[in-house]
């Protein structure tokens, strides 16, 4: 599997990371940890929430659609809402807030 995930930092509660990774528990550890440039002065993290892939290339680009074509503010407003899935169907992928509760 592999995960799109939403960290916010402890320390700085108003900063967020998203990732993906195939190993969300080795992948928190390493920024708690330091070993993210982008996200080592903010420690220590939380995760906020996840969503799983079966495919990398899916996981990938949902994380490209969270980053670069939604708004961060709605992106993060929406994976807050407490959105936790095992796999997301495929239509998610264009259209991820089509079944997301109105904010």
């Amino acid at each position: 599997m592999h995960y799109v995930y939403l960290l916010r930092s402890e320390s700085h509660p108003t900063k967020t990371y998203i990732g993906v990774t195939s190993d969300l528990r080795a992948r928190l550890k390493k920024h708690n940890e330091g070993g993210s440039k982008h996200t080592a002065k903010y420690t220590p993290w939380k995760l906020t929430c996840y969503h799983a892939f079966d495919s990398k290339d899916r996981a990938q680009e949902f994380e490209r659609y969270l980053k670069i074509r939604l708004r961060p503010s709605l992106c993060k407003k929406t994976l807050l809402v407490g959105l936790h899935s095992h796999t997301l169907p495929r239509q998610t992928l264009t259209s991820p807030l089509s079944s997301a509760p109105s904010l």
